[in-house]
């Protein structure tokens, strides 16, 4: 596969940053791998596996771009929202103040 240096690829012929960033996102948050390297993540960076199967990593990066997309808040998939804030007002934080007995 091409490597474009800007933005992303098609997965067939090509890939670019964003699609390495969405296959790492994918690989790190896959419970497969936080338990298998549990211990070591705990002292070191994280080590990135990678993967000579084309087919692998174009699903890897698609799960990793739809896990990116819900964490910035911009999946359909949060489209309505589910959670719901039933209090009257203007929903706009005018002061905040710390209660230290809590």
């Amino acid at each position: 596969m091409k490597f474009n240096e800007d933005g992303k690829g098609d997965l067939r012929e090509a890939f670019g940053p964003e699609d390495i960033f969405n296959y790492a996102y994918a690989v790190f948050h896959s419970p497969g791998y936080r338990s298998r390297y549990a211990e070591f993540l705990k002292i070191d960076f994280p080590r990135l596996p990678l993967t000579s199967d084309k087919t692998l990593f174009k699903s890897l990066t698609e799960k990793g771009a739809a896990l990116v997309a819900v964490h910035l808040m911009k999946s359909p998939l949060l489209s309505p929202p589910i959670t719901k804030y039933e209090v009257k007002g203007e929903h706009s934080v005018d002061k905040i103040s710390y209660d230290e007995k809590n």
